[in-house]
């Protein structure tokens, strides 16, 4: 009788079965294969890196969030990030591949504009720089309802043509105001929408960033159906600790790196003025390294006195000269007219009356003189 145990098989070798193998023969006069795309694994010859976009964090064309509960600062980093990619600069320390950036402020874009403001202020960016990063300031509907998801596409699509750099990041901001009418716990409602997100990352290359809110707890994860975490490349949790500090910790990847964490601060900035208050907004400084984020040049003046200030910034950067030659100027120093420096102050306090920004200017004008930080003489002020 033959043993028909099972143990008593005995594997084929390796060598054995390469022989019996037919080599693999492409299509007949480079006939394009019909069905799904094949890639044989001797074709596999090279590393493919997973966070080419930033460094250490994400990749290109890939799906992200970045969570936390309210005001623990998630937007301002997914702000401050765009605006990193946008320009070119590290990102905590962390290369970036420069592109544009599709912003949809479906929740907040008046605040998100103040916040690029600021950014622009306190980074001294020259406002006539043209850097590719646009907000949608509306809600879109990506929801298993939502038709949006092709305007969203073509919105990218005429950002490229604009600026002529490809869409490296679609920021939809918050994931709860582009599925209105849904239930975030709903495995449906979920995947109809992550199904919207994951065709804008085919169909444009982008990588999708959600800002999404925390669970009930702050170890609950992302808020909703666990539909959510399992389609994410990507998961950054946000927190605010008691001394306000932020802190960013990478909670998740696909690929790559998990739990590095970034430290984080919001510093106060004045970009206008409404009546006789400030409008104040804030930005991201890095509190892990003072080389791992854009600094300022100087500590800005606050208040009113750093809304005059900034406002001869952005005139000077925007048209400033070279300064006459002159024993009261400094050699090398860009000048505008002091009318050309109150026109832009004026702008920026828009909202105030009349007399309020005449006043406001005023104030600050001598202060700025007294304590050093502008030079003024004859038909030229400039920054010291």
């Amino acid at each position: 009788m033959t043993d028909q145990s099972p143990h008593r098989y005995a594997a084929p070798s390796v060598e054995s079965v390469i022989a019996a193998t037919k080599p693999y023969a492409p299509p007949m006069n480079g006939a394009a294969h019909d069905g799904l795309p094949i890639i044989m694994w001797g074709d596999i010859d090279k590393a493919v890196p997973p966070d080419r976009l930033v460094h250490g964090l994400l990749g290109e064309g890939r799906f992200a969030a970045f969570y936390g509960a309210p005001k623990s600062g998630k937007t301002f980093l997914v702000s401050h990030l765009c605006m990193c990619v946008a320009l070119g600069w590290d990102f905590f320390g962390r290369r970036v591949r420069q592109g544009a950036i599709l912003y949809v402020a479906a929740e907040g874009a008046d605040g998100l504009k103040n916040r690029i403001l600021g950014a622009r202020l306190y980074y001294e960016i020259p406002h006539n720089i043209e850097v590719p990063f646009a907000v949608v300031p509306v809600a879109v509907n990506l929801g298993p309802n939502g038709e949006d998801v092709a305007k969203v596409i073509a919105a990218t699509v005429e950002l490229e043509r604009r600026t002529g750099h490809p869409v490296r990041i679609v920021v939809l901001d918050t994931l709860a105001r582009v599925m209105p009418g849904a239930d975030e716990n709903s495995v449906a409602d979920m995947g109809a929408t992550l199904a919207r997100a994951d065709r804008i990352i085919k169909e444009t290359g982008a990588t999708v960033i959600l800002v999404h809110h925390s669970g009930k707890s702050a170890d609950a994860g992302p808020r909703g159906s666990t539909a959510l975490p399992g389609a994410l490349d990507t998961i950054v949790k946000v927190v605010k600790s008691d001394t306000g500090e932020r802190i960013a910790t990478v909670e998740a990847q696909r690929d790559g790196r998990e739990g590095d964490a970034f430290s984080f601060r919001l510093e106060q900035v004045a970009i206008g003025l409404d009546d006789d208050d400030d409008i104040l907004t804030a930005v991201l400084v890095s509190v892990d390294d003072a080389t791992t984020a854009p600094q300022a040049k100087r500590r800005d003046p606050t208040g009113n006195t750093g809304v005059v200030f900034r406002a001869l910034q952005r005139a000077i950067g925007d048209g400033g000269e070279e300064a006459p030659a002159s024993t009261h100027i400094p050699n090398g120093a860009r000048v505008v007219s002091p009318d050309r420096w109150r026109e832009y102050a004026y702008k920026m306090m828009a909202e105030a009356t009349p007399d309020a920004r005449q006043k406001a200017f005023k104030r600050a004008h001598d202060s700025l003189i007294s304590t050093g930080f502008v030079g003024v003489w004859g038909a030229n002020a400039w920054v010291i």
